[in-house]
């Protein structure tokens, strides 16, 4: 439960309350559990505070300071925390529906298992957060920085990645289907295993990214860059791969019925034991050479036309 004393200083008002916290450094407030529901807090410090199970809903934190604070299972749905300060903060288990986190600084923060259903996080700060098994369905993540963040098992379906940055990120069995990753940087991240069904990757940089056993079924990867990836036993079935780069990618094993090769490169592309594709009818292996050559066919075909 709340402090009291604690809970009576934040009532009187932002200006107050960081006097306060200044004159007292050394004190830990505790304000968990309590009720402060669509209170305005704009640029209040509550750095370390003790807020579990607190109710904000409609709060306004704008610019706010909850660095390294304990935010365990809180209700933040349709909060205003744009711009706020969460760095290294415990949101473990947090309802933050809709919440607004334009620009936050969330880097190092524990979201573990937490409610981020259509949140707008464009913008913010995610580097090095621990994301697994969270919910961030219909959520806007364009233009953030999540470098090295953990999404394990999360569910992102339908979430907007645009332009985000995600180098060296865990995306390991997460749900991404029908998501945005258009224009994003993914350089050395971990998709093993991930739903990509129906995702647009066009143009985002896939360079040296784990895609094995991946579905990628019916994913629009128009010019994207794949140099070195790991597409093996990855789930290709109607993907757009046309002008992607292909560079020593590892293809081995890559499901690719119905996939658009039109224009792509395979400069160095490891293919030792074969790509194996579908036909109408039954599963067939198509050797390197065989390939190369109906990719040759393509081109000739398409100079013909033009």
């Amino acid at each position: 439960m709340a402090n009291p004393e604690h809970l009576s200083l934040l009532q009187k008002g932002v200006h107050h309350w960081n006097d306060w916290r200044v004159d007292n450094a050394d004190v830990q407030p505790d304000l968990s559990q309590a009720n402060l529901t669509q209170i305005v807090l704009e640029g209040v410090d509550l750095s370390r505070a003790n807020l579990d199970g607190s109710i904000l809903t409609g709060a306004n934190l704008t610019q706010s300071n909850l660095e390294a604070a304990s935010l365990k299972e809180v209700n933040l749905s349709g909060a205003e925390l744009g711009e706020a300060n969460l760095c290294h903060a415990n949101l473990t288990q947090a309802n933050l529906l809709g919440i607004y986190l334009k620009s936050a600084n969330l880097s190092g923060a524990i979201l573990r298992a937490a409610q981020l259903n259509r949140s707008d996080l464009s913008r913010a700060d995610l580097t090095g957060a621990d994301l697994r098994q969270a919910f961030l369905s219909g959520a806007d993540l364009s233009n953030a920085t999540l470098t090295q963040a953990n999404f394990t098992v999360a569910d992102l379906n339908r979430a907007d990645f645009s332009r985000a940055t995600l180098r060296e990120t865990n995306l390991q069995q997460s749900n991404l289907s029908y998501a945005r990753l258009i224009g994003a940087k993914l350089n050395q991240s971990n998709l093993a295993q991930s739903n990509l069904n129906s995702t647009r990757l066009n143009r985002a940089d896939l360079s040296d990214v784990d895609l094995s056993n991946a579905d990628l079924t019916s994913a629009d990867l128009l010019g994207a860059k794949l140099h070195r990836t790991n597409l093996s036993h990855a789930n290709l079935t109607n993907a757009n791969l046309s002008g992607a780069h292909l560079q020593d990618a590892q293809l081995e094993g890559a499901l690719l019925k119905g996939t658009n090769l039109e224009g792509i490169s395979l400069e160095g592309v490891n293919l030792d034991v074969a790509i194996a594709a579908e036909s109408d009818s039954n599963t067939k292996e198509i050797a390197p050479a065989d390939l190369k050559s109906r990719l040759e066919q393509d081109e000739e075909l398409s100079d013909f036309l033009s």
